[in-house]
């Protein structure tokens, strides 16, 4: 009887244990430039069962500018396996030898401004989770620096953006403009000036907040993006989009909560495939190499390439070569 009530304790106290590693303060917040590289820690000490993944999942901060509301971006198992989902495919790194340890931490590269948001690391096992709020910031990206004025603006606003040439040459490019991946040109409310490198909108509303572009005419694939912050339009548009329009705003669960449930029932909806996945599951090998630090997903650049180049170290850590 002894033994099992010390056998109880050990296991209750590795379960407060991990749940202190994920609860550790509030929502952490993490500042970022533009085409920079960002690791999100989660480190849970308790040992998991190998056939229950630990979850990252992502709440945008502009999902109109992103075209996503976020989702579930991987699963992680115990044994290092992953699963990735559409969000963030090929830009983000798993080190599979310290997943081993108990650190399910996540490097993304390449990171763009619409990839602004709350990022959680969850596990069914554990009753917290640990919360990260990412904010991009505008910098050089591509050679272009594209900043808004005001960076928050209010409906009927009027805002300017501007793309800078941030490059080494001694040129100064032609610009293109787009706004959600279409050719921008002048119109009774937008305008370009100041010879292309500018764009104004005389009266900001909820139809400016999709994604905002700037290229270099010879390289237009290369796009510099950014996201508007206009006060008052985020909530008119989830709104609009939301089955429960006739609801009392008071009733209405906040978004990234909505976004949450939204993604626990696409989860429910999978569960019966996944389930399928796991049911022919073995024990992993024993003996597997436990000097992988990868996922053994095949990790792409970025669909906008940065003027410096991400490269990955035998060690399994990101550093930037500028060039």
């Amino acid at each position: 009887m002894e033994s099992c009530n010390i056998h109880l304790y050990f296991q209750l106290s590795l379960a407060l244990f991990a749940f202190v590693e994920l609860a550790v303060g509030d929502e952490k917040e993490l500042t970022v430039t533009v085409g920079g590289v960002e690791t999100l820690s989660c480190l849970i000490s308790r040992q998991l069962p190998y056939d229950r993944p630990v979850s990252w999942y992502w709440t945008a901060m502009y999902p109109e500018c992103s075209g996503s509301t976020g989702g579930k971006i991987l699963d992680i198992y115990p044994d290092g396996r992953t699963v990735f989902e559409e969000e963030f495919k090929g830009r983000v790194l798993v080190y599979r030898s310290r997943v081993k340890k108990g650190d399910y931490s996540i490097t993304i590269r390449g990171i763009k401004i619409p990839d602004s948001g709350e990022f959680i690391c969850a596990h069914e096992y554990l009753s917290d989770e640990k919360k990260v709020r990412l904010i991009v910031k505008p910098g050089c990206w591509s050679n272009l620096y594209l900043t808004v004025e005001p960076p928050v603006a209010s409906i009927g606003d009027k805002v300017t953006l501007t793309c800078t040439y941030c490059g080494t040459k001694l040129v100064t490019p032609r610009i293109k403009w787009q706004y959600d991946g279409l050719a921008v040109s002048d119109t009774g409310v937008v305008s370009i000036t100041n010879g292309g490198h500018s764009l104004v909108i005389s009266h900001v509303d909820q139809e400016h907040l999709k994604k905002y572009g700037c290229s270099m005419a010879k390289k237009e694939s290369i796009v510099t993006e950014i996201c508007l912050n206009i006060v008052g339009t985020h909530d008119v548009e989830h709104n609009a989009s939301n089955p429960n329009d006739d609801v009392p705003s008071s009733e209405v669960p906040e978004t990234r909560d909505a976004v949450q449930m939204q993604s626990e029932n696409d989860d429910n909806d999978a569960k019966g495939s996944t389930d399928g996945m796991n049911a022919g599951m073995q024990e992993p090998n024993k003996n597997e190499d436990e000097d992988e630090n990868t996922s053994p997903i095949e990790m792409k650049e970025a669909d906008v390439k940065d003027s410096s180049h991400v490269e990955e170290s035998e060690d399994g850590k990101l550093q930037g070569d500028q060039q």
